[in-house]
C-alpha cells in the first residue's frame, strides 16, 4: 500500500519524503522501488500522450555561446522548458566556470531520466535533473594523449541492461588520421562502461571498417542498442552498403544486421535513421530524390525477432510515409511524439519555405502537413 502511494508522487516529493523515517528513506532508495516508480510515472504520462523529451541546442560553430538544454513537452509554453540553469547548479564543481566546456557539451543519451553528457576530450558525466545529482565518470581505458584528443571522432551511447539492472555506456573512438589519405588505415577502439562496477572494459570490434551515422533519436530497445552504419571499403574508405549495428547491453556484444529493404534504386539520395515508433523499433529512410525539390520519410518497424538470438529482427513491415515536404538543404528526423506528431530539424530552405536560413526544429503534423516552429535548432532528443 505504501509503495503504491509513493509511486504516484513526483521525484521531488519523494526526495522530501525520505526525511519522514528510516523506513521511508530505505524504501525510496531501493533500486526495485526506483524502477517501479519510473514505470508507473511513464505509464501515467503515456496515457496523457505527453511523455517529455530531453534535448539540447548545440553551440553554433565558432560562437562563444554555451550549449542549452531543454525538457520538451506540449504542456510548456512553446513546448520547451530550459534546464540549463539546473545543470549549472548541479554540475558547478566540474565545469561551470569553464566557457570552453560549456560550448562543447552535448547530450549522448537518456535512460530512465539519467542524462549522459560528453564534453571536450574524453570527459563524460551522468546527470539526473530530477534528483539534482551529477556524477563525473572515470576516464575511459583508451585515455588518449592530449595532443590527439582534438582530432579523433568519438561516438557515445547509453542503455540499460535489464538482467543485471545496470546502466551502461558504449563508445567507439576513431583514431583514423586522414580518410582521404590512401596510406591511412582506419583504427577504431570500442569500450563499455558499467555504472554498477564504475569501470570501463575493452570490447571486440564488430567490423574493421565502419562509419557510424549520427543519431539524434533514441535507439535503445529492450536492452539492445541500434545504429545505422556504413560498411567501408578497406582501401578507398568508400561506403559499400548501409547496415544496422546492434549492441546487446547484457552480453556486451556487437552484431551486424541487414537493414530493411527500402526498394529504392539509388539509396545514395537518402539516409537511414533509427527511432521509436509506438514502442517499436523503427528504421526510417529519408528519400531526398523526389521531383520538385521535395522529400519523404518512409517508416518500417520490426515485427518479429529471433527467439534464439536476442535483438535480431527477422521481419520488417512498412507502416507509413511522412510527407512529401520541402527538401531544404538538410532535414533530420528527430523523434516521434506520443500524440503522433513528428519532430523535424530543418536547415537552409528556399524563400517561401518554412525556414529560409539557419536551422530550426519544428513539430510537424503528419495528417495536416503543418509545421509548428519552436524557435531553436535542437540536436539529441530522447524520452526521459
Amino acid at each position: 500500500m505504501l509503495e503504491e502511494m509513493l509511486c504516484r508522487m513526483s521525484v521531488r516529493q519523494l526526495l522530501q519524503l525520505r526525511c519522514v523515517s528510516k523506513l521511508w528513506h530505505s524504501l525510496i532508495d531501493k533500486h526495485t522501488f526506483i524502477m517501479k516508480h519510473y514505470q508507473a510515472r511513464y505509464k501515467m504520462l503515456k496515457e496523457e500522450n505527453d511523455i517529455p523529451f530531453f534535448t539540447d541546442k548545440p553551440s553554433v560553430y565558432g560562437s562563444s555561446d554555451p550549449v542549452h538544454f531543454y525538457l520538451l513537452s506540449k504542456k510548456f509554453d512553446n513546448f520547451l522548458m530550459c534546464l540549463t540553469p539546473d545543470l549549472h547548479r548541479d554540475a558547478a564543481p566540474y565545469f561551470i566556470d569553464n566557457s570552453e566546456i560549456s560550448r562543447t557539451l552535448y547530450c549522448a543519451g537518456v535512460v530512465h531520466g539519467v542524462v549522459l553528457l560528453h564534453w571536450f576530450g574524453e570527459n563524460l558525466g551522468l546527470w539526473n535533473p530530477a534528483t539534482r545529482e551529477f556524477k563525473l565518470l572515470p576516464r575511459p581505458r583508451s585515455n588518449l594523449p592530449d595532443h590527439v584528443k582534438e582530432y579523433v571522432g568519438t561516438f557515445n551511447s547509453m542503455g540499460f541492461d535489464p538482467k543485471s539492472n545496470d546502466l551502461k555506456i558504449v563508445r567507439s573512438v576513431d583514431l583514423t588520421t586522414d580518410l582521404d589519405d590512401a596510406e591511412s588505415e582506419q583504427k577504431l577502439i570500442y569500450e563499455t562502461y558499467s555504472l554498477r562496477a564504475n569501470s570501463w572494459k575493452s570490447l571486440e570490434e564488430p567490423h574493421p571498417h565502419l562509419y557510424f551515422h549520427d543519431s539524434v533519436s533514441d535507439g535503445c530497445f529492450n536492452g539492445v542498442h541500434y545504429w545505422p552504419a556504413d560498411e567501408l571499403d578497406s582501401g578507398t574508405f568508400c561506403a559499400l552498403r548501409t547496415v544496422l549495428l546492434s549492441f546487446d547491453y547484457t552480453t556486451d556484444s556487437f552484431r551486424l544486421l541487414d537493414a530493411p529493404p527500402t526498394g529504392y534504386e539509388d539509396e545514395s539520395k537518402g539516409e537511414l535513421s533509427i527511432a521509436k515508433y509506438k514502442e517499436l523499433l523503427a528504421v526510417l529512410f529519408t528519400d531526398k530524390g523526389l521531383a520538385d525539390n521535395m522529400c519523404r520519410i518512409d517508416v518500417w518497424v520490426a515485427t518479429r525477432f529471433d527467439e534464439n538470438n536476442h535483438g535480431i529482427p527477422l521481419s520488417w513491415d512498412y507502416v507509413l510515409s511522412i510527407g512529401p515536404m520541402p527538401k531544404f538543404h538538410n532535414l533530420w528526423f528527430t523523434a516521434f511524439l506520443p500524440d503522433g506528431d513528428v519532430l523535424l530539424t530543418l536547415q537552409g530552405g528556399h524563400e517561401g519555405d518554412v525556414i529560409a536560413f539557419g536551422h530550426e526544429t519544428t513539430v510537424f503534423n503528419i495528417s495536416a502537413l503543418e509545421y509548428k516552429r519552436l524557435g531553436v535548432g535542437l540536436a539529441c532528443c530522447a524520452m526521459v
